[in-house]
Formats: structure tokens, sequence, C-alpha cells
């Protein structure tokens, strides 16, 4: 690390997303949290968040100092919350995810993990299309640094803000180590039995979005079975919270009447993904866009073909 960079002790960090339903943002979130303090164990880091806590993710990051502030709606907790405590916390650092803080006390860094509302605009509602297209240039601009996660979106950061190329930084996401342990049966049978399914089923776990690609997922099921190429035995399983705009796919999955060939399962927590991924046949992941993929590493991680 530089001289310049040695000079950064007290480091805050948006941490809202850490207590949210599991997303790529919050993954990101959470190992970011758990290593930090191991690869720079001479700084002080600290989290915010908001004040809906979880005892067990507490105690799984017992070296981090937390900060809470009452549950404020986002635009509060980025442009009033985290500019006054990095003030009176006197942070020489402040880490955020994509928005950050119009007026900051400290320099700060910035994670844009991929720029997908300017590739595919129809796939976001109005309002963030707005806000993001506001505030991203703003903040990418101000920043210090900019993090991505692949050479293809540090080269979208690069081309739609016109930022120099060495002031965006690729940084590869990594996996972590549950997935590649070996469960017991008798572990995977009882979360198999929590959802009802059955081992060899197809996988998908992610948000449940226009982006995400599923109604093409269940209009290549339907024509399968038209073609008597589906067998009655074979399940689609769609594992993630509903987000913006989910309505029309599980219209869809009634309308062509795959209810016993595509199974939504909801929101899955952290402690029953490894199950889920080993009992599956294949992940299918068909995203019209990603910046990074994570659910994709953390198959191939379980050893399921994706």
């Amino acid at each position: 690390m530089s001289k310049k960079g040695e000079a950064f002790v007290r480091i805050g960090i948006d941490a809202r997303t850490l207590f949210a339903p599991k997303t790529g943002d919050r993954t990101y979130t959470l190992n970011l949290l758990r290593h930090l303090p191991r690869v720079a164990p001479h700084r002080e880091f600290f989290a915010i968040a908001t004040s809906k806590r979880d005892e067990a993710i507490l105690h799984d990051l017992p070296q981090l100092q937390f900060i809470f502030v009452s549950s404020l709606c986002g635009w509060q907790f980025t442009q009033m919350a985290l500019p006054a405590i990095a003030k009176v916390r006197m942070f020489d650092l402040l880490h955020v995810q994509y928005i950050a803080p119009v007026h900051s006390p400290c320099p700060y860094v910035t994670t844009i993990h991929d720029v997908s509302w300017r590739r595919l605009p129809h796939c976001f509602p109005l309002r963030d299309r707005l806000l993001l297209n506001l505030f991203i240039p703003l903040t990418v601009h101000r920043a210090g640094a900019v993090i991505t996660d692949s050479k293809a979106s540090r080269c979208d950061i690069v081309n739609f803000y016109r930022v120099p190329l060495d002031k965006v930084h690729a940084i590869p996401l990594g996996v972590s180590d549950e997935f590649f342990a070996t469960p017991s049966e008798i572990y995977c049978q009882r979360i198999w039995e929590h959802y009802g399914l059955e081992c060899g089923y197809l996988l998908y776990i992610g948000v449940i979005q226009p982006r995400k690609n599923l109604m093409r997922v269940l209009t290549a099921i339907a024509m399968l079975r038209r073609a008597g190429c589906w067998r009655h035995q074979w399940r689609m399983v769609i594992a993630g919270k509903r987000g913006w705009h989910y309505e029309p796919l599980l219209r869809m999955a009634s309308q062509l009447a795959l209810h016993d060939a595509v199974k939504f399962i909801g929101y899955v927590p952290d402690e029953h993904l490894l199950a889920l991924y080993h009992g599956a046949r294949a992940f299918v992941y068909p995203s019209l866009w990603e910046g990074f993929g994570l659910p994709i590493v953390e198959a191939m991680a379980a050893g399921v073909p994706v």
C-alpha cells in the first residue's frame, strides 16, 4: 500500500445492506467487513447501519465497531446520516456502494458493481434511473477511487462517465469458503423437505426482476413440454426475493400452466444456500446483463454445472 493509503486509519463503511435480505450487494458488504480487518489489522473499521440488528452477524464480525442509526430512507441515510457520522467520528475515509454523500467531510471510495441501468434502462424503475443518472456521475468524479467487479464494468464506467482508466479498479469477487464444503446428506434432506423439493432440480438464485430474464426460461420450459421433451418429474426452482415488476413473471407461469414444472420458493437465508446448490442438477442464470454474477461462482464452487 502506498504512503498515501497508509494515512487512512479510521475507515467508515456504509453497511446498511448487511441486515437486509441476501443480494449481491449484501454478500459483498458482508465479506468486505469480514476480511478487511484481517488484511489491514492496524486500521480502525466502523460499520454504519440502520437499527435493525442480527446478533449472528454481529457475533461473526467482532473486530468491527458498529454504529447504528435510526431507520431512515435511503436518501436520508446517504445524504444526512453518513456525512454527519463521518464528521463526528473523524473518519479518514468512507466507503459506499454506488451513490455517495454530496457533501462528504472526508475522501471516499465507491464500489459500483455495474451500470446495467445504462445498458438496459427499460429493466429499471423510472425513479431509480433518475436518481442513478443524477448522482452517479457526481459520485464517480468526486471519488478518490472507484471499485468495480470486472474489466467489462470498468470499461463501462470509464466510457459512460469519462473518467481516467487508472481511477477505476477492477477487483473480481471471490466466493465464500462455505460453498466449497460438502454438506451432510441429513442437512441437505432437511432443507429440501423444508421447500418441498427432491434432489435433481434446475436452480436459479437471485432477485426476481426483468433484468434476470426469467420469462425466457418459462417460455423455454413451455416449448419443451409441448414438444414432449420435458419430463414430468423435472422441476425448475426459482429462489430469491421479489424485486421490481415481478408480477408479470408469476402471471406468465400461471397462464402457461407451469405449476407442476416451476416452483417459486421465495427468499432463501444464507444457511440454506449450500443445500440448495447441492441438490441441483444444474444452475440456470439467464440474466441479460451482470457486472459479475456472484451466484454463478457460488454454484461452481459447490460443484454444480452452470
